[in-house]
């Protein structure tokens, strides 16, 4: 059983780190934040917490990780951020995925859903839940507001 990854040569020379520690380094290992996405579901802040970078389950995970460059994706960056993904299964069953583009790049925007919970996880323990719900309709209503009107 393995996890491939082919993309652009850049990223893996700024993510190709398989022994990351600080929460820094977990940001930018492509296989950390692989392993972990795969086995929680998404990335959120929290898988940066120590408890969450020393997981054993993660670590033992990237170690089926490969990573290879792709001549082809290589030479569209910087226009293109490709990757393609090929799971093969212990039984021999392979799935292979391939994405353009990052979600959150302009070709792939987030929705207004996740943008909404990108805000909420990134004001929790700043603002109370109230405090960040006025907050974020505020700033979806932005056009129609001065800025003397913003108010907490």
């Amino acid at each position: 059983q393995n996890i491939e990854v082919r993309t652009y040569q850049t990223a893996l020379d700024v993510t190709g780190n398989f022994s990351p520690e600080s929460a820094f380094q977990c940001r930018f290992s492509l296989p950390y934040v692989l392993a972990h996405g795969f086995l929680q579901g998404s990335v959120r802040l929290s898988a940066f917490e120590d408890a969450q970078r020393h997981s054993k389950e993660t670590r033992e995970l990237m170690k089926i990780i490969t990573l290879e460059s792709d001549e082809e994706l290589t030479a569209k960056f910087p226009n293109q951020r490709a990757a393609k993904v090929k799971i093969t299964l212990k039984d021999g069953q392979s799935f292979e995925h391939f994405s353009p583009c990052r979600k959150g790049d302009p070709e792939a925007p987030l929705t207004d859903e996740d943008l909404d919970h990108k805000f909420f996880e990134l004001v929790d323990g700043v603002l109370s839940q109230d405090q960040a719900r006025v907050l974020r309709d505020q700033i979806w209503n932005l056009d129609n507001l001065n800025i003397s009107e913003l108010n907490l």
